[in-house]
């Protein structure tokens, strides 16, 4: 069976909702045109994911540093999803340029999404963390 076009702005509204992309508009409209009923996108699960990740630099018990000349989607994933499964461990992000685009239509920072992700940083093109290693050691 081949589904028809539904013509649609750029928001891809049908019938009260916005879809994300021209099939799920035109899945929508056959559903209502059959009077079939179905909810979208009306639940959302939460999943863990398999890896494995390896920090560069161990300073302290559970105190590690990470540094990152790119930081790129898959690395800001990761980062997140390893956070929330060892929550006792901190990793400190040592950013080459800290004041680097996340992408380049982005206007978001490498420091700025540390921050809002709850991460420590620096930038290593303005100086060394030092004090990251001294404060871990009682100095």
């Amino acid at each position: 069976m081949r589904f028809k076009k539904v013509f649609f702005s750029k928001r891809k509204k049908f019938h009260r909702n916005h879809y994300k992309s021209r099939l799920e508009a035109n899945f929508a409209k056959e559903l209502f045109k059959r009077g079939l009923k179905a909810e979208y996108e009306a639940t959302t699960f939460a999943y863990v994911r398999k890896g494995h990740y390896t920090p560069d630099w161990k300073i302290a018990a559970d105190v590690y540093v990470e540094t990152k000349g790119y930081l790129s989607p898959s690395n800001r994933s990761n980062l997140i999803s390893f956070r929330e499964q060892h929550p006792t461990v901190q990793i400190l992000l040592a950013f080459q340029n800290a004041d680097n685009k996340l992408n380049a239509k982005s206007k978001t920072t490498y420091s700025e999404w540390a921050e809002k992700n709850g991460f420590k940083w620096c930038d290593l093109s303005k100086g060394f963390p030092s004090q990251w290693f001294l404060e871990q050691h009682g100095k």
